[in-house]
């Protein structure tokens, strides 16, 4: 299965990244926040990693992080604020398609990753990361659903679905969500899925 990046989506993510002044907010997604609810330390894999914020927040807990990004500006960034916070990160600045899934980790997350491929891609992706989870592990992801009208994305989940795709771990948190973006010339409505599982 492919999941590789073509030139121009390569483009227009580093031109995302390249904004003057940009970041995500420091604060770590929430769901990532409620990892330590479970777990206290161990390894982490955080796939599709951008500027780190959820890297950062598990390092700067204890954790053993590697984060995986293929934009090379985002990665820098990310550098940039670990190296600023004072915790070390394994970075690899890598496609999904070229990353080997050799080892197992006690977190993987994906935050937003999923719905930029299509639906046998994201699947696929998603299976690998399961498989990649050792036993007793947690999984913390987040897609985007069926209400959503962001632009650029490829599969929006259907309602319940990423929850039955967990329906053999044990689902410690599940919620499907809106939010809205403004922007200068608009305002668009996002939907989520989040969950956070373990795996029995």
């Amino acid at each position: 299965m492919n999941f590789k990046m073509n030139k121009k989506e390569k483009l227009e993510w580093d031109k995302f990244y390249n904004k003057e002044n940009f970041n995500w907010p420091g604060e770590p997604n929430k769901v990532v926040s409620r990892i330590l609810q479970y777990k206290k330390s161990g390894t982490v894999l955080d796939l599709g990693a951008g500027e780190g914020r959820d890297s950062i927040f598990l390092a700067k807990n204890g954790f053993d992080v590697i984060s995986v990004e293929f934009s090379e500006i985002a990665m820098s960034k990310l550098k940039n604020l670990a190296d600023g916070s004072k915790v070390n990160i394994n970075t690899i600045i890598q496609d999904i398609e070229d990353f080997k899934f050799s080892k197992k980790f006690d977190v993987v997350i994906a935050i937003g990753l999923l719905s930029f491929f299509t639906e046998n891609k994201a699947k696929d992706l998603l299976k690998k990361i399961k498989e990649s989870t050792k036993k007793g592990g947690l999984n913390a992801i987040a897609v985007r659903t069926t209400d959503d009208k962001s632009k650029g994305i490829k599969y929006f989940f259907k309602k319940s679905e990423l929850n039955r795709l967990y329906n053999d771990w044990e689902i410690l948190i599940y919620s499907e969500h809106n939010t809205f973006k403004e922007h200068k010339d608009h305002k668009h409505k996002c939907s989520h899925a989040v969950i956070l599982a373990r795996k029995p």
